[in-house]
């Protein structure tokens, strides 16, 4: 199963769709032996699917990524049980939002929080009003939103 040097030249020199090329031939060939023979009529489909191959490789290349969305855009609103942590329930009202905690204490995050209902128009406001509620256990700390899906709260003295 040889590949004369002309093809071999022409699939490597078109890179990747050249690359898929390369295979399909030699897979075709190894299953049919001499059934492939490459020609001036192998021009046309061969430009054709590396055209396509582009195309696709350069969209996916220059479109833009939509960002995650908001773990919850709409208003929040959580009980809280008797024994759970100033962690526990940030992590809660995040919901699918990554939170990082700078500045906290590990006696702040595993601060027990009094049974009380907390409620925001949305999560960033439902932080802060956890945080209202835990003003005797945690340091005042502010809620930023970076970006979609990540909240930091940041302890405001550190």
């Amino acid at each position: 199963m040889l590949i004369d040097n002309t093809a071999l030249r022409a699939f490597t020199a078109l890179g990747v769709p050249g690359a898929g090329l390369l295979l399909i031939y030699v897979v075709a060939n190894w299953l049919r032996p001499g059934s492939l023979v490459i020609s001036e009529g192998w021009t046309a489909p061969s430009a054709l699917a590396m055209v396509l191959s582009a195309a696709i490789i350069l969209y996916r290349i220059v479109s833009p990524v939509p960002p995650p969305t908001a773990s919850n855009p709409g208003p929040v609103s959580i009980s809280l049980p008797h024994a759970a942590s100033f962690q526990q329930m940030a992590d809660t009202l995040a919901g699918t939002s990554r939170v990082e905690y700078l500045g906290f204490t590990p006696t702040e995050l595993d601060a027990r929080l009094a049974p009380r209902h907390v409620q925001g128009v949305d999560t960033a406001a439902a932080l802060e009003n956890l945080g209202i509620a835990a003003r005797l256990q945690v340091r005042p700390f502010t809620v930023e939103t970076p970006m979609p899906g990540r909240i930091v709260l940041r302890v405001k003295d550190a």
